[in-house]
């Protein structure tokens, strides 16, 4: 059994042996198991595209996020037909909201001539991302194909939370989804490159880029991968050239985002009102409790995250025990989980209080509402500290013991957690498989809506 455990270690791991024996790290090489991976990301993007799809001739089932950004598109191509819409008849009312998903629907809808159609066909290329992007990242931080594939699983388990969020694979297409199956990528180029200084500042100017795919994650995100580089500053610069040389990557990361600041600076309503209490009401009848008191939100996160998920707080326990017990073989890379976990907790819970607070004070409109969102990014980075430390172990010896109960234990807690979004988009297209169908069918409901958005159409 050793010896079968060895040969698929060596198949596994990213590092290739030397004419002296010695392993070289080589993050390079793509060989056959990462494309049956992809390949796997892709089965299962189109198992949610069926699951969601079911054969409707126009797919009606829009949500959220994605049914306000086909709602911008459509009104953007065919204002005529929004002239008596109190939002949608004036395209300043959402010229501030500048991101990716709104020309990409457009110039899909030039193909499928349906809105929802368009949003449908995103979901599964959404789907395949991240599931490769997680992978991307646990190949470069584990150097090891097995446990990248388990990172790529454990972030894909679909948790529930409060203030209307949740992580993990969904069934529909939103900003904050394009963003978490892209953003990975920036994460493991800041690992890749941690030592490599001088590309710091393109990775920064990538990860400001993201302010086009979901303004909201971006700074959190962005401040989170700044932080992490602190601890790869070259130890023979003085404090003074350290600090320029960060405060030139964060300009890289300014410079990407100015153009959403400004149009959002410049077309987006904050401030001063004729009625404080009054706009202040409505807010709060309008959103989630958590959007204007962050210990509420922090609370309520913690409460339901333990409910859903409790190995994330044994995760944000081992990132801080990371550097300690992998740093022999990991050395400063094992501080980044806890640096970018910093970085997304000043920006995601100290920053929206303290700027709430001091709105309240002045008796103005925050600016935004929505930075609180962004703890739900400290769900995958604590999955990662917790397969990091059990990967540590499965590398510490030779022997199989430990391999067998560290990956046992990863195996385990994706099988015992995993949890699919509303619909079931997996479960419902194996059933129908079953079945002998490969488009599962519409329920009565479905086909009902369908028949009556067609009705008022016509």
């Amino acid at each position: 059994m050793n010896t079968a455990i060895d040969k698929f270690q060596s198949q596994s791991s990213l590092d290739v042996v030397d004419g002296e024996g010695k392993r070289v790290a080589n993050a390079d090489v793509v060989t056959r198991p990462d494309l049956l991976f992809v390949l796997f990301s892709v089965v299962i993007g189109g198992m949610y595209f069926l699951g969601r799809w079911k054969g409707a001739p126009t797919f009606e089932f829009l949500e959220s996020d994605i049914a306000n950004s086909t709602s911008f598109a459509a009104a953007a191509v065919y204002p005529e037909l929004f002239l008596g819409d109190y939002l949608l008849s004036d395209l300043s009312n959402f010229k501030f909201y500048m991101v990716i998903q709104k020309p990409l629907l457009i110039w899909l809808t030039a193909i499928t001539g349906h809105f929802g159609n368009s949003a449908l066909l995103l979901i599964g290329p959404h789907v395949t991302l991240q599931l490769i992007s997680f992978y991307v990242l646990g190949r470069v931080v584990f150097q090891n194909r097995l446990w990248a594939v388990l990172l790529s699983a454990l972030t894909a388990v679909y948790i529930q939370y409060n203030i209307g969020d949740f992580w993990g694979l969904y069934s529909d297409i939103m900003p904050r989804l394009t963003f978490q199956s892209l953003f990975p990528l920036v994460l493991a180029a800041a690992v890749y490159w941690r030592n490599s200084v001088k590309l710091w500042p393109v990775v920064m100017f990538a990860a400001g880029l993201f302010m086009y795919v979901h303004p909201v994650s971006t700074p959190a995100c962005g401040f989170a991968v700044w932080l992490g580089f602190w601890a790869f500053l070259p130890k023979e610069w003085g404090i003074v050239k350290k600090f320029s040389y960060q405060f030139f990557t964060g300009c890289m990361f300014l410079l990407a985002t100015s153009p959403f600041l400004l149009q959002y600076s410049t077309n987006h309503a904050h401030g001063a009102t004729v009625d404080y209490e009054k706009v202040m009401e409505i807010m709060r009848w309008r959103f989630a409790a958590g959007y204007f008191d962050i210990p509420k939100a922090v609370h309520d996160f913690a409460v339901l995250v333990w409910a859903a998920a409790p190995y994330y707080f044994f995760g944000l326990g081992l990132a801080v025990l990371l550097p300690v017990l992998a740093y022999r073989s990991e050395g400063k890379k094992s501080l980044l989980p806890l640096l970018w976990l910093l970085g997304l907790g000043f920006c995601s819970v100290l920053v929206p209080y303290v700027e709430q607070e001091i709105a309240k004070q002045l008796k103005i409109i925050p600016p935004e509402i929505d930075l609180i969102r962004n703890i739900r990014y400290s769900i995958p980075i604590a999955e990662l500290s917790l397969l990091w430390v059990l990967f540590a172990l499965y590398s510490w010896r030779d022997g199989i013991a430990l391999k067998v109960v560290s990956l046992g234990i990863a195996v385990a807690l994706i099988g015992n957690y995993w949890n699919e979004p509303p619909g079931k988009p997996i479960r419902t297209t194996l059933n129908s498989w079953k079945s002998g169908k490969f488009i599962p069918e519409m329920s009565v409901a479905e086909r009902s809506e369908i028949k009556n958005m067609q009705a008022v159409r016509d």
